[in-house]
C-alpha cells in the first residue's frame, strides 16, 4: 500500500513538474535522490514515509490539485505523520527480523495482533485509494469508418485482488497509454476515460510480453546500466531492464516478437533515464 501510495504521487508530480516550474528545495531534491538513486545495498531502506510527506509540502507550496483529489487532504491523513513513521519501521523491522530468521516462535501471535493494528493506522488513512482502479492497458486497436469519429478497442485487466480477472476488451471514444498499469478514476465505457498512467514505477511484464493475465513488477534500485524491478508478489524475483537487451535470444519467442519486446523494455528504461535527469540537475 505505501509504495503504490508513493508511486501514485511520484507520477502525480511528475506530470505536475512538465507543466510548469515548481518551487521545490533542495532537501526535498534530496529526498527525490535518496529514492531514485539508490542501489541494492540500500534500497529496502528506502524511507516512503519521508517521500509521501515530501511530495505533500511540494503540492501545498504549489498550490496543485493531484489526480486523487483525496491527496488534497493528505496534510490532515497524516496529521500524525511521527505515528505513520513508527507503522513503516515496524514493517521494515518485522522484514528484517524474518529474513534474518530472528523471530522466535511464541512471539508470532503478538507480533500479528501488534502489526495488525499498525497497520490499522494506515489503512483507515489511505484505504480511500481502493476508490480507484488499478488496471493494466494491455493494448489499444483505433477502429475508423468513413461516417464515424474513431473509437479505440482497449484490452485491458483491472486488477482486483478480491477476483480473478481475465482480459477483456471494450470500445471507448478516447484512448489512454498503450501496454501500461493505469490508475483509472472511471472504466465505464460510456464515460470519458480520465487516468494515471503509472509508468515507468510500476510496470506488467505480461502486458510488455503481449501475454495474458497480469505480472506487476514496482521498481526497486539501479543497477549500473540497468533498473531493477522486483515482483509485487515475491520481492525476491526480479526483473533488470536494458535498452535494447532486458530478454537474451534464449527466451522462447521467434526473433521478430523478441525485437518487439526489447523495444518495449527500452520505451520504459528511456523513461526512466528521463526521470532520473529530472531530479538529478
Amino acid at each position: 500500500m505505501i509504495q503504490l501510495l508513493s508511486f501514485t504521487l511520484i507520477s502525480c508530480f511528475w506530470n505536475e513538474y512538465e507543466k510548469s516550474s515548481l518551487n521545490i528545495s533542495e532537501k526535498q531534491w534530496k529526498v527525490f535522490k535518496g529514492f531514485f538513486l539508490s542501489n541494492e545495498l540500500n534500497n529496502q531502506a528506502i524511507k516512503y514515509p519521508s517521500l509521501l510527506v515530501t511530495i505533500r509540502e511540494i503540492f501545498e507550496v504549489n498550490q496543485l490539485d493531484p489526480f486523487i483529489t483525496e491527496y488534497q487532504e493528505l496534510k490532515k491523513i497524516f496529521d500524525n505523520e511521527e505515528s505513520f513513521y513508527e507503522v513503516h519501521l515496524h514493517m521494515q523491522g518485522i522484514k528484517s527480523s524474518i529474513l534474518n530468521k530472528e523471530i522466535d516462535r511464541m512471539d508470532v501471535n503478538w507480533l500479528c495482533y501488534e502489526t495488525e493494528n499498525l497497520l490499522c493506522q494506515i489503512l483507515s488513512r489511505s484505504g480511500f485509494i481502493v476508490k480507484y482502479k488499478l488496471t493494466t492497458i494491455k493494448s489499444i486497436e483505433l477502429a475508423k469508418s468513413r461516417l464515424k469519429k474513431p473509437s479505440y478497442y482497449i484490452k485491458r485487466i483491472i486488477l482486483d485482488r478480491f477476483t480473478v480477472s481475465e482480459d477483456d476488451t471494450k470500445l471507448y471514444t478516447e484512448y489512454t497509454d498503450s501496454r501500461s498499469v493505469i490508475l483509472a478514476k472511471n472504466i465505464d465505457p460510456k464515460t470519458p476515460i480520465k487516468f494515471l498512467s503509472l509508468s515507468p514505477f510500476i510496470i506488467d511484464e505480461n502486458a510488455l510480453k503481449g501475454e495474458d493475465l497480469s505480472k506487476l513488477f514496482f521498481f526497486s534500485h539501479s543497477d549500473g546500466d540497468c533498473y531493477v524491478y522486483r515482483l509485487a508478489d515475491n520481492p525476491d524475483e526480479t526483473l533488470r531492464i536494458r535498452s535494447g537487451n532486458t530478454y537474451s535470444t534464449i527466451y522462447d519467442k521467434d526473433d521478430d516478437e523478441l525485437e518487439l519486446i526489447n523495444l518495449r523494455m527500452t520505451e520504459i528504461k528511456n523513461e526512466l533515464d528521463t526521470f532520473k535527469s529530472l531530479i538529478e540537475q
